[in-house]
């Protein structure tokens, strides 16, 4: 049957750095693994010779960083999307996968759901000879402590980027803030984020 598709590109400039072009496809080939209704599927990886591209689910609707900025959504329904994004990423988990970069922008919610979108960042864990350990992988508001001092990671990152995604949900706000890239990082390891009764929540 014919299906409709998201291409992903590498970037020519990128393309030309075997490094870069040898972890794109590897981490996509890894991402062809994960067979679930909370994750955007990968149908093919290709372009060996040619620019490497990604075949993907095409997920139409909005991002979850959309609807927290059009809606206010109730509790009820809070619960729900972090219920399904919470089964996604277990179901990577148990294949050894990490995704490395939950946020907003790369949870969809469509007619059909709520999907995780772009493994690009995921690696099996038992496997890092491409990626030094000290390299930080990531958006900065969402990364965990780990990924900001440069250690190596586990499931953990991915369930505290998702605790960072579940306090903005309802409270509509960031629990690691700041003026500079340095201040949001000493927050994330130093800071404790303001109970909801202090948000305004």
């Amino acid at each position: 049957t014919n299906k409709h598709i998201a291409l992903k590109l590498l970037l020519p400039h990128l393309s030309d750095d075997k490094v870069i072009r040898k972890r794109f496809l590897r981490e996509a080939k890894v991402g062809m693994e994960l067979r679930h209704i909370g994750i955007a599927e990968i149908y093919e990886v290709g372009g060996e010779k040619e620019h490497p591209f990604i075949a993907m689910e095409l997920v139409q609707g909005m991002t979850l960083d959309e609807m927290i900025e059009r809606e206010t959504p109730d509790l009820s329904r809070i619960l729900n999307i972090a219920g399904k994004i919470t089964d996604a990423i277990a179901a990577a988990h148990e294949k050894k996968i990490i995704h490395r970069d939950i946020k907003p922008k790369n949870i969809m919610i469509s007619g059909n759901g709520i999907k995780v979108m772009d493994f690009g960042l995921a690696r099996i864990l038992e496997t890092s000879s491409l990626t030094d350990r000290f390299e930080i992988l990531g958006t900065l508001h969402y990364m965990s402590p780990q990924q900001v001092t440069g250690e190596k990671l586990d499931e953990r990152t991915d369930i505290f980027s998702l605790g960072i995604v579940l306090y903005q949900m309802l409270t509509n706000t960031l629990p690691f803030s700041g003026e500079h890239p340095g201040t949001i990082l000493h927050a994330i390891l130093y800071s404790d984020p303001l109970r909801m009764s202090e948000t305004g929540r």
